[in-house]
């Protein structure tokens, strides 16, 4: 025994002489090994009355509008942002998951510069229709862009329209006639400098049939536009006003079949700028539009009569500097389901804003849904199960940046909804009998507070005893278990984690996050060769008298040359005691 220890101290002698000369050699590089730092997947919750998935790559992916088809799933169409040194384009993207929000399958289209899709329609054949605008093909800056495609989303065709300035569509329906209807606006056929509102009717193959345009001397954009009960079309969006300053105001043109204009109203407060981005008629022949006053920084409810003569609106806040809507639809009461963001003072991001209100616009509830970072609600259908269900995007869950995201609720706009995001690894490589630290991710996507249990696993062996956590809604933490691997034998070992469902909580696809492999190896051998080596103790003199994160205070950062594994007894620290470790079993 005394021989032993005498060699041992020998070799860590060596060792420390072997340190000080490298750390002194001035062409000796020095640095840490990466260590692995795991990988994320979209997120999904499923329950009882509600869920929400996100469905993405590590682009930015941006979905506008939603609509359920006809076998009770979901179609979300919208933009894949694709960023190079040299430019950025836009794919667009058309995703159709099943009733539970299980991506079936995705189809992107365009060319080689930006395609972007706004609004889309189930088609009466089982298609869809998209509209958006595109500069890859067409005449002009860019072009109003239709595209038709079959069921599964394979592409029958596509048309452009637009002249040569920039003409870009945010809505369109299917009309009575099998053709279709697009909305937005066009600097290519305006009167007057700026933009005017652009109507334009086609068949059923695309082929353009008439197109008309609506403005005066300012801007006017349209954002929404629906096929009316006596055949005509209703357009919603802005009109600058010559008479205000700041001039915007929500504008309202109602047409003829034909499009030829019948009558126009504009609603708004004096010095507000405001937009209307959403149009409904109403079960009274009526019109509501919904949309925001930017100067103001709320959102606004408009009734109609037949004919656009206010009868009364409403203002919502709910207390960021930025509350605005995007979306809107009656409901099966008579009330009216409304979509948009908040401001989340906390993060300083926004947070997805669903509001119901009752037939005359008072807020019967409102929910906000997201994390930390930026949520947006752009659409809102009500399903046929009497609940909503909302797309937009997310950078706060998903796989990376921003995502499709898909919110199913209940009728009042509530679930419940936990979802372990991230698992890593302090280490890649732990000797056998010693520990690593295992950081599980965990987040609330619901609307309540939750409180649940959270285990992590080493190829399916538990290697911590559950931890209780408790989090706000759209709040997000951190758990990590010590992994003390005496029992386990030498390889590679798969993590995960697990949290365990809430109450209502059926779905469970996302509260199972499998994060990457940990090599459990014999104690020092931590380049994984199965040997305790020259090539380790230059791994721990690369790291000598380095400190890993928090080992000074909470959220101080790693010294240079930090690296976890060749801290072997896992204290913070590399330092003589790891390279005793390492004398211990050299050779």
């Amino acid at each position: 025994m005394e021989r032993r220890m005498r060699k041992t101290w020998i070799i860590a002698a060596v060792l420390l002489m072997s340190i000080t000369f490298m750390a002194k050699a001035p062409t000796e590089k020095t640095g840490s090994i990466a260590h692995f730092r795991g990988f994320s997947s979209a997120s999904s919750a499923d329950l009882a009355a509600g869920w929400s998935k996100t469905y993405g790559g590590t682009n930015d992916d941006e979905a506008w509008s939603i609509v359920q088809t006809s076998d009770g799933g979901y179609a979300l169409a919208g933009g894949i942002v694709i960023y190079s040194i040299n430019d950025t384009c836009v794919d667009s993207w058309l995703v159709k998951t099943d009733s539970a929000g299980n991506m079936q399958w995705n189809r992107t289209y365009g060319g080689a510069g930006t395609n972007e899709l706004f609004s889309i329609v189930q088609t009466s054949d089982g298609g869809f229709a998209l509209a958006g605008h595109t500069d890859s093909f067409g005449v002009g800056a860019s072009d109003f862009w239709l595209v038709k495609t079959d069921s599964v989303g394979n592409m029958q065709w596509n048309q452009s329209y637009g002249g040569v300035g920039e003409d870009v569509a945010y809505s369109i329906v299917q009309t009575s006639d099998g053709g279709y209807a697009l909305a937005g606006y066009t600097s290519s056929f305006n009167t007057y400098l700026g933009y005017d509102f652009w109507l334009v009717k086609v068949d059923s193959v695309g082929v353009m049939q008439w197109n008309e345009t609506y403005g005066g001397t300012g801007a006017e954009e349209a954002y929404s536009i629906i096929q009316t009960s006596d055949g005509g079309y209703a357009l919603a969006g802005y009109t600058n006003l010559p008479i205000r300053m700041p001039n915007d105001a929500f504008w309202l043109v109602k047409t003829d079949s034909f499009g030829r204009q019948q009558w126009n109203q504009t609603y708004g407060s004096y010095r507000d700028q405001d937009y209307a981005s959403s149009i409904v008629q109403t079960s009274d022949g009526g019109y509501a539009l919904a949309g925001f006053s930017k100067a103001g920084g709320n959102s606004l409810l408009v009734k109609t009569d037949s004919t656009g003569n206010m009868e009364w609106s409403q203002s919502y806040i709910h207390g960021g500097e930025f509350d605005y809507l995007y979306s809107l639809i009656q409901a099966s009461d008579g009330g009216y389901a409304l979509a948009g963001i908040t401001e989340n003072f906390a993060t300083y991001g926004y947070k997805a804003w669903f509001v119901k209100t009752d037939s005359i616009g008072n807020v019967q509830w409102n929910q906000t849904y997201g994390g930390s970072g930026y949520n947006y609600a752009e659409s809102v259908i009500q399903t046929g199960d009497g609940g909503y269900a909302i797309g937009g995007c997310t950078n706060s869950f998903g796989a990376s940046g921003y995502d499709f995201w898909l919110i199913k609720t209940d009728a009042n706009g509530s679930l419940h909804d936990v979802a372990v995001v991230g698992v890593t690894s302090l280490k890649t490589v732990v000797g056998q009998g010693l520990s690593d630290n295992i950081t599980v991710t965990l987040a609330n996507e619901g609307t309540y507070t939750e409180t649940f249990n959270v285990t992590a696993y080493a190829n399916g062996t538990i290697i911590g005893m559950p931890e209780p956590v408790a989090l706000m809604s759209g709040d997000s933490a951190c758990v990590t278990f010590v992994w003390i691997a005496p029992s386990f034998e030498k390889g590679n070992y798969i993590i995960s984690a697990y949290a365990w469902p809430v109450p209502d909580e059926t779905d469970t696809a996302d509260n199972n996050h499998t994060g990457g492999w940990v090599l459990v190896a014999r104690v020092g051998d931590l380049n994984g060769d199965g040997k305790c080596d020259g090539r380790d103790i230059i791994i721990v003199a690369r790291a000598f008298g380095s400190y890993g994160p928090d080992y000074y205070y909470p959220g101080s950062p790693a010294t240079l040359g930090w690296n976890p594994d060749a801290d072997i007894n896992n204290d913070g620290k590399v330092d003589g005691r790891d390279l005793i470790l390492v004398a211990r079993h050299f050779g």
